[in-house]
């Protein structure tokens, strides 16, 4: 309790971490999802498998590349900078004032970063999210693969190449995530 007696809590860090757990979580689901259409993959050779498998396990490693993208992003290019940065300037403070200050600049780069406030990248982001958990999950949760909707999935994976061209569109426009617009252009997808 010492911490919040010297710096009053921020409804930023709810928004913040709930951001960082959707995308960890997602992350998982990704893992899990390649696992299981690897592990399908190899289990079953025929050709008439193939033909299902081989697309969806493209379009998941597609999206799963993307989502762990955005991960590493907030996770690393985003939290873990400007925390060191945070912790170097809170090393050498030597008042009250200057780390309250320091502190309120810690949560703006997060929010900045992580773009907090920023509607149309916010909206996109959510589409990305669902759409990328309903994809993962429908690989996780059906008993056999042969079983899922491939014209689900392809709507599916449109929606998301869309959200995310999209995304890049508009971060493009306005400034900002440039580590990550250069993660997400990489392969070519976007």
């Amino acid at each position: 309790h010492l911490l919040t007696s010297l710096l009053p809590p921020s409804p930023s860090y709810p928004l913040l971490f709930s951001r960082l757990s959707h995308l960890t979580i997602l992350s998982t689901l990704s893992r899990s999802s390649w696992k299981r259409l690897t592990s399908a993959k190899y289990k079953n050779t025929s050709p008439e498998h193939r033909n299902w498998l081989d697309p969806i396990h493209v379009v998941s490693g597609r999206i799963r590349s993307a989502v762990d993208y955005v991960h590493k992003y907030y996770s690393l290019d985003v939290c873990e900078v400007q925390f060191s940065e945070f912790k170097k300037e809170v090393e050498a403070c030597k008042s009250y004032e200057r780390m309250y200050g320091l502190h309120v600049r810690f949560l703006e780069r997060l929010e900045e970063g992580m773009f907090v406030g920023r509607v149309k990248v916010e909206g996109l982001l959510e589409v990305i999210y669902v759409v990328a958990m309903r994809f993962f999950l429908m690989i996780l949760l059906n008993d056999d693969l042969a079983d899922i909707n491939a014209v689900e999935m392809e709507e599916l994976s449109v929606k998301f190449d869309e959200a995310v061209r999209e995304f890049v569109k508009v971060l493009e426009e306005e400034g900002g995530g440039e580590e990550l617009i250069e993660r997400l252009k990489f392969n070519g997808y976007y």
